[in-house]
Order: structure tokens, then sequence, then C-alpha cells
């Protein structure tokens, strides 16, 4: 019995544990237009990130999306990590938040993006020119705020409502990206 009970209490305790959700900041490669598998390399920081390709899409894109998260706050926070992908041509860099199975998504804040190995095919990678170059998703719009962390603007995005470049890259060429995120007010 006194086994059962620490079992359940094991249990009860994990359970709590999983069900606190995290706020994240999200960066996803996509390279499933060309079918260019994206290899995770290293981040910054381990413990509280993590960049793994995506498992709940087709078998075939699988190794085509790579997902990018670190655990934000109040304040601003600066990371990185690298990637490394199988063929030259066109890639995706998308800044979003993380995904709520009850669609109640965190707004999140990204500025200063630093890319090292790869050509964006925008400059406007401190949002001081609003989101121009970005790409915008159709449905549900991603914004500026003036909590910025250099200058005057940052982009707002959540998991529905991204932004998206395409970046230049060399097969077998690391890519790394060095951004400064922290969740929105």
């Amino acid at each position: 019995m006194k086994i059962f009970m620490v079992a359940v209490a094991m249990f009860l305790f994990c359970s709590c544990l999983m069900s606190q959700e995290r706020n994240e900041a999200r960066i996803d490669i996509n390279g499933v237009q060309d079918k260019n598998e994206i290899k995770p390399g290293t981040i910054s920081n381990e413990k509280t990130g993590r960049s793994v390709n995506a498992s709940w899409v087709p078998d075939d894109q699988k190794k085509s999306i790579l997902v990018t998260a670190f655990e934000s706050t109040d304040k601003w926070q600066q990371d990185s990590f690298t990637f490394t992908p199988s063929k030259s041509g066109i890639v995706a860099i998308y800044l979003r938040g993380c995904w709520r199975e009850n669609n109640a998504h965190d707004f999140e804040l990204f500025d200063d993006i630093k890319i090292e190995g790869a050509e964006p095919t925008s400059q406007n990678l401190d949002f001081e020119k609003g989101l121009e170059g970005w790409v915008l998703d159709k449905n549900v719009k991603a914004e500026t705020s003036n909590d910025a962390h250099g200058g005057k603007t940052a982009a707002k995005v959540s998991h529905d409502a991204y932004l998206w470049i395409p970046l230049n890259v060399e097969a077998g060429q690391t890519v790394k990206i060095t951004f400064w995120y922290k969740k929105a007010k």
C-alpha cells in the first residue's frame, strides 16, 4: 500500500509539473519547399532551450523543419543556435511563439537578429523599418512593438501571428542565428 501511495504522489507531482505551461520564443527553419534537410547544431542555452526536427509533420517533411525554442521571461535575453542545410537554396526562417492546445497563444518579442553563414533576403533584422521585408501570415497579423531591445521597434509575434523571410543557404555551411527575445506584455 505504501508503494502505491508513493506512486500516486509521484504521478500527481509529475502531472502538476507537466501542466505548467511556459512561454517560449520560437524560430522555425523550413526547407520543405526544396526538400532541404535541416540538421540541428548547437544551442546557446541547453537548460532553457531546445532545437529539434519537427515530429508532428508528414514523414517526408520531418527532417526539413527545425524547431528551436527558448523559455522567455519578462526581461530581454539573447540566445543563438546553429543548423546545417543539406542543399544550397532557399529556406524560410519563421519567428513565432509556442503552440498552445487551447489556442491561447502567447505573444513574444524579437529584436536585433544576427545571421551568420547565410544571406537573408531582408536586412531589416532590427525591425527599425517596422515589418518591411518580412512576410506576414494572411489571417492573423504580427505587429511591431515599442518595447524594443535596441532602437525603437521590435517584432511582436505569436504561434499563429508569425513573420518569415527567405534565407539563402549553402549546402553543408553551418548557419548561426543570434537573437534577442522576451515575453510581450
